[in-house]
């Protein structure tokens, strides 16, 4: 990305959810530079690495299906595989995937910079289409939608990330950008 590093983000795209959307998403991240993959259960894999031929896709060894119903890797898992996919990247982030990130040029390097060394939480505005989301300006009034959709830290944090069952709420098709 830069002579100060990179962005190694993770994901978990949908089986189902509008390719146009998540494709839209996909493109954002990778236009700043970031690299990209996909983590999925064996049963979803195929059909992303067909959908999604330029996002590198990591079979999960385990999801949270008997909980949640629905196979969504671990955000644990996520994160070490962002890790492990890109092992020189400074920064690793875990991104909703149906979040496009808006094309200005201090998007990358401010991630890059205040993700080295500190926790950088995204919110979403929701916006009807993906036409809106290119349109989008902010006015400061925004209403931003409950929690978080893209998360950014430090990559040297990513091996004492303790184990645990959370799992991302993503999977909505609700068009974003942030």
């Amino acid at each position: 990305m830069t002579s100060q590093g990179t962005i190694s983000v993770a994901t978990s795209l949908a089986p189902g959810l509008s390719n146009d959307i998540q494709s839209a998403a996909v493109k954002s991240w990778k236009t700043l530079g970031f690299s990209v993959i996909s983590v999925n259960a064996a049963s979803e894999a195929g059909q992303i690495k067909r959908d999604y031929p330029e996002v590198t896709v990591v079979t999960a060894t385990r999801t949270a299906e008997k909980i949640a119903g629905k196979p969504l890797p671990l955000i644990c898992d996520l994160l070490r595989a962002a890790h492990d996919h890109n092992p020189s990247a400074s920064v690793i982030g875990l991104i909703n995937s149906d979040i496009v990130l808006r094309q200005l040029p201090s998007v990358g390097p401010a991630l890059l910079r205040e993700a080295s060394d500190n926790v950088v939480m995204l919110p979403r505005v929701d916006v009807q289409t993906l036409e809106a989301c290119q349109r989008f300006k902010t006015t400061g009034s925004e209403k931003y939608s409950i929690g978080y959709d893209g998360v950014f830290l430090p990559a040297n944090l990513i091996p004492s990330i303790p184990e645990s069952f959370f799992v991302s709420a993503c999977r909505f098709g609700i068009i974003s950008c942030l």
